[in-house]
């Protein structure tokens, strides 16, 4: 009985957390299948001289680069203290942040470019709202209203560096 009434108490923490768990199964699935689609005929002639080809490794750092950046989030589900809401808010804040950068970067972007990113936006500023909600701030991760307002600029400014690395790992 207790299990159903925390889970009517915070569904929509415990939708976001799926929804990062879900996103980190998906990335993970499509760089294992991207890769081995990439590199089939090599893996079944020899395994063994891969791991030295540069090309290989590179093509493996390109499609596993988004597991490794939804790991922040996965850590920050199982540590349900001020950290854990921290690197939670600050994965959507990247995404934020990720969105907006090509919009003011690349002029061949039509208009469903324009309008598909601002669903997205519009998305993501929706969960950050759902994060920083009284029952999910105050009552599980323990912030006073004082303190939301720093958690959130230390969030933001995780989200933009990890964006800076995202963007510098891809040069």
């Amino acid at each position: 009985m207790r299990k159903i009434e925390y889970i009517k108490n915070n569904y929509q923490l415990l939708t976001i957390k799926l929804l990062i768990v879900i996103l980190f199964i998906v990335t993970c699935y499509m760089g294992f299948k991207w890769t081995y689609n990439f590199w089939y005929i090599d893996l079944i002639r020899d395994s063994d001289s891969l791991l030295g080809n540069e090309q290989f490794l590179r093509h493996i750092k390109s499609n596993f680069t988004p597991s490794l950046i939804i790991l922040l989030p996965i850590i920050g589900i199982f540590i349900n203290k001020k950290i854990g809401w921290i690197l939670i808010t600050s994965f959507f804040y990247m995404i934020i942040i990720a969105l907006i950068f090509p919009l003011t970067k690349d002029d061949s972007l039509d208009i469903s470019d324009y309008l598909t990113m601002g669903l997205f936006i519009g998305l993501i500023i929706f969960i950050i709202t759902v994060m920083n909600m009284k029952k999910i701030s105050e009552v599980t991760y323990g912030f006073t209203k004082s303190q939301l307002i720093t958690k959130n600029i230390i969030a933001s400014i995780i989200g933009m560096t990890l964006t800076i690395v995202i963007i510098y790992i891809k040069k």
